[in-house]
């Protein structure tokens, strides 16, 4: 099942080391662009190490 998320799965999932949840329990996750804006590209650069796990993925 494909799925769209917000800010705070991401966000919250990435700080305990769970993002790859998402992965394993959709098909398909479409992240909108401003929502990618936010959490990773701000994430990245007011260094916050969620937003740099969510780069690697």
């Amino acid at each position: 099942m494909p799925v769209v998320s917000n800010i705070s799965p991401l966000i919250w999932l990435s700080k305990v080391g769970k993002i790859s949840l998402l992965k394993d329990l959709f098909i398909e996750v479409t992240v909108p662009q401003m929502v990618y804006k936010e959490a990773v590209e701000n994430g990245v650069a007011g260094g916050f190490s969620d937003a740099i796990a969510l780069v690697r993925r």
